[in-house]
């Protein structure tokens, strides 16, 4: 879950992960924003997230979970969201 505690309306425009643009994983990856599906894998675009000031958003990106994802258990994923300000927001998990 990610909240925009700015005084700012904002837009998600890029997502990385482990410094390679979501759009490097496509077309084994998708996106969706409040369980909606957002991006998928056929999209070759990324689509800009709206994020209004005060607003939160759940935001799930899955991969498959045979051999054919680009990640693997036990592997630590940084995850940087990155807004038409210039902001990072970073986060980092562990694949379990």
């Amino acid at each position: 879950m990610w909240k925009n505690v700015g005084t700012a309306d904002t837009t998600i425009i890029d997502i990385i992960l482990n410094e390679k643009p979501l759009k490097t994983f496509w077309p084994s990856s998708e996106v969706y924003l409040d369980g909606v599906p957002w991006v998928s894998g056929s999209d070759p675009s990324f689509k800009e997230i709206p994020f209004p000031s005060g607003s939160t958003l759940d935001l799930v990106i899955t991969f498959p979970s045979d051999t054919s994802s680009p990640f693997v258990s036990g592997q630590t994923v940084e995850v940087k969201v990155v807004t038409s300000h210039g902001v990072f927001y970073v986060t980092i998990f562990n694949i379990p």
